[in-house]
């Protein structure tokens, strides 16, 4: 019965997730779309991008974009487009020797992230945020070979669907508008 309840509780926090998720996008998508009008036109989308560009170096081609991800062609990115593009820009993962976010969660630099590790990165994260995080929730869901840690595949499955930092040199200016990102790059729109 109490295990009942605990996988109760997991799709209730795996739900809200999603939700907070959502809003978070939605929020991003109509600080954007200036105008209100549902619709991410190339003035509104040039406009986000070159502030991302002066965060992070990197440039968009904006035409580029907007022939890939405008598939109605009617010369705005709505939402599912927005989020069709945030999703294929997500950035790469560190190379091995580069230092990056999985190395310093895994603070015993161990090669995995314990509980603990990961509770005190969903802390951080949610002191930004203001969103919590449920570790058992996450172990249960990404430890896929449950041996109680985080592999850099397993974190990176984590964050993918729940905090991807798009960043890319191509399309860049994913990083601010993927609400899974939750503001870990600070772009102001």
């Amino acid at each position: 019965m109490i295990s009942g309840i605990s996988g109760t509780s997991s799709c209730y926090i795996g739900t809200m997730n999603t939700q907070s998720m959502q809003q978070r996008r939605d929020h991003m998508f109509s600080k954007i779309d200036s105008s209100g009008d549902g619709g991410i036109d190339k003035t509104e989308f040039s406009a986000f991008a070159q502030k991302l560009s002066e965060k992070t170096g990197n440039t968009t081609d904006v035409d580029d974009v907007y022939s890939t991800y405008d598939t109605d062609g009617d010369g705005v990115l709505s939402k599912d487009e927005m989020d069709k593009f945030a999703k294929d820009n997500a950035p790469p993962p560190p190379s091995e020797g580069q230092e990056g976010p999985f190395s310093k969660i895994d603070r015993s630099g161990d090669g995995g992230i314990d509980k603990t590790e990961f509770s005190d990165f969903a802390q951080k994260l949610s002191e930004r945020t203001g969103n919590s995080i449920d570790v058992d929730d996450v172990y249960s869901n990404y430890d896929a070979d449950g041996d109680g840690v985080l592999s850099k595949d397993e974190m990176k499955s984590f964050m993918k669907d729940n905090a991807p930092r798009p960043h890319s040199d191509k399309y860049s200016a994913t990083s601010a508008y993927s609400g899974d990102s939750s503001s870990l790059i600070n772009v102001t729109v």
